[in-house]
C-alpha cells in the first residue's frame, strides 16, 4: 500500500501549510475548504506575500476538482431522487437532456470510486467500465462489511487513546507530526461518521486513507497492537481485490 507522493498530495500539503499560516481555523482537507483558504488570502488586510499568492494559484487546481466532484455527487443524488434528465437539463441551463446526461457521464468517467478524490480519464466511453467496477466493489464491500466495521472500531478506539500516534515512534520533527495529524483528522472523522451510518464504502475509503498516510509518513506500523496488525493484513487483501476489479 506504500505509494510515492503525487502532485495532488503535494498540493494538499501546501494547502494545509498555507491554512495554518493564514490562521484559517479548523481547516480540513475536504471539498469546499480550499476555496476558504483562497478567500481568506484575498480578503486579508496583511501586506501581500508573493509566496503565499504563488501557493494559492497552485491550489486552485484542488478547488476546481472540488467543484467537479461536488457536481458529480449532486447530479447522481438528483437522479436518485427521481429527477429526470429533462428536469436536470433545465436547472443546469443546458440545451437538452442528452447534454445533461453527457455532462454526468464525463464526470462519472473522471471519478474512480475506489479511491476518494482520485481522478482518471475524462472520456465518457469508460463510464460503462466504471459502472462494472462499481458493481464489483459493491459486492466486495457487502461481503466484507462485518470485517470493515470491526477494523473501523479498532482504529477509532486506538486513535482515541492518549499519545497513540507517538507510540509509533514517528521520526520527524514535532511540526511535521502536527501536520500529519491534521491530515489524519478528516479521515478519522469520516470513519466515525461512516461507521455510525453503516456506510461500508466510505469506511473502506477512510481506512485506506489512514493506512496510506501512516505508511507514507514512515510510521512504525509494527508497533501497532497485534489485533490491528492482523486486521491490517486482511485489509490489504481487500484492497488488492478492489484494485484488481
Amino acid at each position: 500500500m506504500t505509494q510515492s507522493f503525487s502532485r495532488e498530495d503535494d498540493l494538499r500539503r501546501k494547502a494545509a501549510q498555507l491554512a495554518r499560516k493564514l490562521g484559517v481555523m479548523r481547516w480540513a482537507d475536504k471539498p469546499g475548504r480550499t476555496l476558504a483558504i483562497i478567500e481568506e488570502l484575498n480578503s486579508s488586510g496583511r501586506s501581500p506575500d508573493p509566496s503565499e499568492f504563488g501557493v494559492a494559484l497552485e491550489i486552485l487546481a484542488l478547488a476546481r476538482k472540488d467543484v467537479e466532484l461536488a457536481e458529480y455527487h449532486l447530479l447522481r443524488r438528483a437522479r436518485e431522487s427521481g429527477m429526470s434528465w429533462v428536469e436536470i437539463a433545465k436547472h443546469l441551463s443546458v440545451s437538452s437532456r442528452q447534454a445533461a446526461e453527457q455532462r454526468f457521464l464525463r464526470l462519472e468517467a473522471a471519478v474512480d470510486r475506489s479511491r476518494v478524490g482520485v481522478w482518471r480519464d475524462r472520456d465518457p466511453a469508460v463510464a460503462r467500465e466504471i459502472r462494472r467496477r462499481r458493481r464489483t466493489y459493491s459486492a466486495v464491500f457487502r461481503e466484507e462489511q462485518i470485517f470493515l466495521e470491526e477494523f473501523a472500531d479498532a482504529i477509532l478506539e486506538y486513535a482515541a487513546g492518549p499519545g497513540s500516534w507517538d507510540r509509533l515512534n514517528y521520526p520527524g520533527a514535532d511540526s511535521d507530526l502536527r501536520g500529519l495529524l491534521g491530515q489524519l483528522d478528516p479521515y478519522l472523522r469520516t470513519l466515525r461518521t461512516a461507521r455510525m451510518r453503516g456506510e461500508t464504502e466510505r469506511i473502506f475509503g477512510a481506512i485506506r486513507g489512514v493506512a496510506d498516510l501512516l505508511e507514507r509518513y514512515g510510521f512504525r506500523l509494527d508497533r501497532l497492537p497485534e489485533q490491528i496488525l492482523r486486521l491490517l493484513e486482511r485489509f490489504r487483501s481487500v484492497v488488492r481485490r478492489v484494485d484488481e476489479a
